[in-house]
């Protein structure tokens, strides 16, 4: 599998920017390994500590796994609800489509609701993993939340994996893809990279077109010979 990584070097900027932390979490994807009856992954992001996401209490390893939607250098988590033991990751892939997506540890084996990471960990996908379960027991999250800001894409470039002869086309008119006119694939890349919103991107090397992606799902990859995907959802 080939990695396309962006890095800008003898370039001076200066960005002036309002540092105003949100909660990158709110409302974002979530899942759950299992669900318990009349509950939902969402209820963990939905700012409603009234509402809680439960795992089933068959489940005795549960995790709860929240897509920021963009690459976010991490140093603290908030989590309201009931846990035991529990492990704090974070991940540049996704850890549901892809086996080997490695975690960036932010917290291992602790108890504490009020997560303070060892290190800033970066990546987009942020799990919650809980165990040494007995029955009865669940995984309750009522709130999950994370302040922080966009990454430097220069400090930490953005790593973008091939998928040969594969495309990625939303089914939806909401938020759909752009395509763009370029004249080779890093200028691709680099649209993606310096927009914080892009999360992948479809390249036609023959069209010399791009089309930016913002919001990913497997269910719209299809096969198409003219184009090659680049993104972090699956394997």
């Amino acid at each position: 599998m080939e990695i396309l990584s962006l890095l800008w070097l003898g370039l001076e900027l200066l960005i002036i920017t309002e540092t105003t932390a949100i909660n990158v979490a709110r409302n974002k994807p979530a899942t759950l390994r299992s669900t318990a009856f009349f509950s939902d992954a969402r209820y963990a992001v939905d700012e409603k500590v009234s509402t809680c996401a439960k795992s089933s209490i068959t489940d005795r390893r549960p995790w709860l796994l929240v897509d920021l939607k963009g690459t976010f250098m991490l140093s603290s988590v908030k989590l309201t609800g009931t846990l035991k033991t529990f492990a704090v990751e974070v991940f540049t892939q996704n850890p549901v489509h892809c086996a080997e997506a490695v975690p960036n540890l932010c917290k291992n084996d602790t108890t504490k609701l009020m997560v303070t990471c060892d290190t800033p960990v970066v990546g987009r996908f942020l799990r919650i993993l809980e165990w040494n379960l007995t029955f009865y027991d669940r995984l309750t999250l009522c709130e999950v939340e994370t302040f922080t800001d966009v990454i430097d894409t220069c400090e930490h470039p953005k790593q973008y994996p091939q998928f040969t002869r594969k495309r990625l086309e939303l089914n939806t008119t909401a938020n759909p893809n752009e395509i763009v006119p370029v004249s080779d694939l890093m200028e691709c890349s680099m649209k993606c990279s310096q927009n914080n919103t892009c999360l992948a991107f479809n390249y036609n090397d023959g069209a010399k077109q791009c089309e930016l992606v913002w919001s990913p799902d497997e269910a719209d990859v299809t096969e198409d010979v003219s184009w090659d995907y680049y993104g972090n959802d699956f394997c």
